[in-house]
């Protein structure tokens, strides 16, 4: 009987989804089509997602969240399921650090009734008996007792539990997320209160966030952090006032982005009055070069609204050189 030759293909689902987190190598996916297949859409879960960016960036959430909106698989959901890790993770730290100051204060006020630590307890000079070395009082010299470990005890990391490594080897079914809200959780989660991850002011935002509105909610939520809204050249405002995307120009000019002539110029040569509306309402007026452009392109009836705000053509336009 003739057997099918091993190779990564002919591996379960889960670990080839192992593999490749854990390689952190996005070309992996062009080797052949069934691991295009397989890994292109990254899983669909955004357990296996967030441990790509994690590994990649070796578990640096503001990196991880700045580089991650290169993907084209990052979307709010995916930054609110790394915000709820970075919360928990913050809060095991600090309730660490908790416990060890609190530790430390047990064997601060405790040490004066160590015997071997009483530096005030008398001697006997008549004693022919050397006096024992005085243990200094610090912290490290005070130890709790360690556990005593199992043996042939392998600790399993976390990464593979969440993305579900040890369970079902299912080709068919994806790793559940841990992270995502289902009608599984328990009322305290929805009651739980996430800590944002802090991202550095004005960081820059892709490019292609701006290319479709259906990226809004996440620039709305990148811009509250500190996202600049006018990086890199003011495309972010002549990309949207391009399109005519009027909710976009809106929001970029209520987080500060300065009215750049040339996006009004843009809005004037596609003839998008809504957007040019915004412009007039915040006292931006288009310039002769605007009228210019629309008489080059043969926007007639741009050009007449732009003759009724008062714009005086030049010479050139004039002449029509």
């Amino acid at each position: 009987m003739h057997r099918p030759s091993a190779s990564i293909t002919t591996l379960p689902y889960e670990l080839i989804i192992a593999i490749f987190t854990l390689s952190s190598n996005p070309s992996l996916v062009f080797t052949c089509k069934e691991l295009h297949h397989i890994l292109a859409p990254l899983s669909r879960s955004n357990s296996a997602r967030i441990n790509f960016l994690l590994i990649r960036y070796r578990h640096n959430y503001v990196k991880a969240v700045i580089k991650g909106l290169r993907w084209k698989f990052f979307d709010l959901e995916l930054l609110s399921a790394l915000d709820r890790l970075y919360s928990r993770v913050t809060q095991r730290k600090s309730e660490a650090s908790a416990r060890q100051q609190l530790h430390a204060a047990a064997l601060l006020s405790s040490h004066s009734s160590l015997p071997w630590l009483d530096t005030a307890a008398p001697t006997n000079s008549a004693s022919t008996t050397p006096a024992a070395p005085s243990t200094p009082t610090t912290l490290e010299s005070i130890e709790p007792p360690r556990k005593k470990r199992k043996k042939y005890q392998i600790p399993i990391p976390e990464s593979y539990l969440s993305m579900g490594v040890m369970g079902n080897h299912s080709r068919s079914a994806s790793p559940a997320d841990p992270l995502s809200n289902t009608s599984t959780t328990d009322s305290t989660s929805s009651t739980e209160v996430v800590q944002e991850i802090p991202l550095p002011k004005d960081f820059s935002m892709p490019r292609r966030l701006f290319k479709s509105s259906s990226y809004l909610p996440l620039i709305q939520q990148l811009l509250s952090r500190g996202g600049s809204p006018s990086y890199p050249s003011h495309y972010p405002l002549v990309r949207a006032s391009q399109r005519g995307d009027v909710d976009m120009v809106r929001l970029l000019l209520s987080f500060g982005a300065p009215p750049d002539m040339k996006a009004v110029q843009q809005a004037c040569v596609e003839e998008q009055d809504a957007v040019l509306d915004l412009f007039l309402e915040r006292g931006v007026k288009p310039d002769t070069q605007c009228l210019s452009l629309c008489v080059e392109k043969g926007k007639t009836r741009m050009i007449d609204r732009l003759l009724k705000l008062g714009v005086v053509p030049d010479l050139k336009t004039v002449l029509g050189l």
